[in-house]
Formats: C-alpha cells, structure tokens, sequence
C-alpha cells in the first residue's frame, strides 16, 4: 500500500488528500480532510477496468448530436373519392406569373414597435418633452427624452436576433427587472424583455430610481 498527500489552500483553509494505492499502483482509496483532520470526502474503489470496450463513435459529436428525421409518407388510398377534385400540378413550363407567392418566413420580416411602451413611474418634475420613431435595417427604434428635476432617457427597440451564436460583452452589475436579467451601472440599465431592448441612461438618477423605472415598464402598452 502507497500513501501520497497533497496539501493546498481551498478558501484560505489547508486541505489535505490522501492518496492509497495497491502493490499495482491501481488506486484504492481517495480521502480529503480539512485542517481539523475531519474527512469531507471520501472515495473507495472495489474493481477498476483498464481496457474498457468504447465504441469508435461514443464521443464522436455528429454521432452523439444526431437526431433521427423521419419524413412522413401518405398511406396509399384503396378506394379513391370520386368527389374528390385532382390537384393540378404546376409543369415546367408555367410563367412565373403564375406560380403561387411563397409564404414569407417570419422570422426574416422586420420587426415594428407597434405600441410605444411608456414608464407608469416618472420622478416629481419630470416629463416626456421628446420622442422619435428611427427605423433599422431589420427592425425599428423609438427614442424617448424626459426633461425636467430628474432627466432621462429611455430607448426601446425590437430585438435582432442573429443568425449564428454571438458572445456580446456587457457592463454593469446583474439585477432583475420584472422577468428578465439587466446590467446596472452607475448611470444607465439595459435590459431585453418580449423582443424589446430597453436602455435607460441618466446623469443625475441614482441606481435605486433606475431600477424604478425600468420596472415600471410594463409588457402592455400604456397610454401617455
């Protein structure tokens, strides 16, 4: 029997493995105790298989990932319905002219804020002095200005989804706004919620009055 110990620092306290090994150096036991000596951890093993039977394909990703994908085929008729009218088949030769428009997909449309979505809390002093409709290239943007004691602005515009996995940085402090994760600096919040952006930016709001707005937002459009 072989004893190996380690030491080393896990949250500022000494923690120590033991390590217990055969005459084949096959392991047996794996112990952790704290600085105290009281085991926190500990593993026996009973029988270890060094060749082991892998299929070729068990950490093959296609192989793991792959989905079966049926199409589904229409069982043929036996006794046809003489009411039944035939579909015409469109021949090669037909015009574009006459050939039915495609579905558009919705996911390539352009989103539209129907609705502008107002704060229902405003600080004492302050009111909605400007508001402006931009349009993007893949969807709209509404810029509303609040001036007066305590002056803000709030963004919103519709969420672009892109197309491949995208790793955005992003700055603040995490909080909860309604239903949704936002980052909160000192002056500004932003947050997505319903295929909305929001941005909230002010010079001379603290992060308490902040967060009070933007949760004030709410999902249902809201009269001015």
């Amino acid at each position: 029997m072989i004893t190996t110990v380690v030491n080393y620092p896990n949250n500022r306290k000494l923690v120590r493995q033991t390590i217990t090994l055969d005459k084949d150096l096959n392991f047996k036991e794996v112990k952790v105790v704290d600085e105290s000596d009281i085991t926190q951890m500990k593993m026996t093993f009973t029988n270890m298989d060094l060749s082991p039977t892998i299929e070729k394909d068990t950490f093959n990703l296609n192989s793991i990932m792959k989905t079966p994908t049926t199409t589904p085929t229409p069982s043929p008729s036996t006794s046809p319905n003489p009411s039944a009218s035939p579909t015409p088949t469109p021949s090669p030769s037909t015009s574009p002219s006459q050939t039915p428009a495609a579905t558009p997909n919705p996911t390539t449309q352009t989103g539209t804020l129907e609705d502008v979505i107002y704060p229902l809390y405003i600080p004492s002093g302050t009111k909605l002095s400007n508001q402006e409709r931009v349009k993007k290239s893949d969807g709209e943007r509404v810029i509303m200005s609040f001036e007066g004691e305590k002056p803000f602005m709030l963004v919103e515009e519709t969420t672009s989804i892109p197309e491949e996995l995208e790793i955005i940085p992003t700055f603040g402090e995490p909080c909860f706004v309604t239903d949704t994760l936002a980052s909160l600096t000192d002056t500004s919040l932003t947050w997505s919620s319903n295929g909305i952006d929001y941005y909230l930016v002010s010079d001379v709001m603290s992060q308490d009055e902040l967060l009070e707005i933007a949760r004030s937002v709410s999902a249902i459009p809201t009269m001015k």
